[in-house]
């Protein structure tokens, strides 16, 4: 039995090779990836002390390592206790638990506390999407649980996300999300993500530049001469994504 608590320290205290040794005391049917992360966590602290890549570098890569992970951490620990569920309902039929993990369709919006305004507007107009019960709306800012730490749910929520709205300005990459908005570009060809643009900002560099983004006719939410229109486009846009996804889940 994978003791959860020592291991949710652990990751806290971000052992990550000590966090894959506890993963690994149990066999699961994820000891193949952990096997291979923990490899690639051998190489990178190699590549790091031999200071054959940048310190930005390694933390895109501990990032990227981080987040697999988590998830791996929140799938195990959904799976545990999906067992303990199916023990009680055996002897007790009638008692419930709830499943620690959604299985609904996961939308996670990643935007900075300043572009609040952007975030809220848009959400209103995804209500009728937000009412659908086989959607969750996940706010980044707002992530959160009683039984690990603010990091690794932070972490999971990108990883078990099926849509990530990136709402990009200057913001973004200067404030506290600032780790995760690269972490969720070195995603970019393996989740879906759709950037939209808050204020001008110069990502040319980024893997997301790539993405063609919202606003669809171009330019930024804040320049347009009418941001309500904007706003109802973008939201227009993303519920036609979504129910493409849906369709193809």
């Amino acid at each position: 039995m994978l003791d959860f608590e020592k291991i949710r320290n652990l990751f806290g205290e971000d052992k990550l090779e000590e966090v894959l040794n506890e993963l690994l005391k149990s066999s699961t049917r994820y000891d193949t990836q952990l096997l291979t992360v923990k490899a690639r966590l051998k190489k990178l602290n190699a590549d790091v002390n031999g200071r054959l890549i940048s310190y930005d570098q390694s933390e895109i890569s501990r990032n990227s390592i981080r987040i697999q992970i988590a998830t791996m951490i929140d799938q195990l620990k959904s799976e545990n206790l999906d067992s303990i569920k199916e023990e009680r309902e055996v002897e007790a039929p009638t008692e419930k638990i709830t499943d620690y993990k959604s299985k609904k369709f996961s939308i996670l919006v990643l935007y900075d506390e300043m572009d609040g305004q952007y975030c809220h507007e848009i959400m209103k107009h995804l209500f009728l999407l937000k009412r659908n019960k086989e959607i969750e709306f996940i706010d980044f800012n707002d992530v959160s649980d009683f039984i690990k730490s603010k990091k690794e749910v932070k972490l999971a929520s990108i990883g078990r996300a099926d849509l990530i709205l990136f709402i990009i300005s200057d913001n973004i990459f200067t404030g506290k999300n600032a780790e995760y908005a690269l972490l969720v570009d070195e995603n970019v060809g393996k989740k879906v993500i759709i950037p939209i643009r808050a204020t001008k900002f110069d990502y040319s560099e980024l893997k997301i530049a790539d993405l063609a983004g919202l606003p669809a006719k171009g330019g930024t939410i804040k320049e347009a001469s009418n941001e309500d229109s904007v706003l109802y486009d973008i939201a227009q846009d993303i519920k036609r994504v979504v129910k493409r996804l849906l369709g193809e889940k």
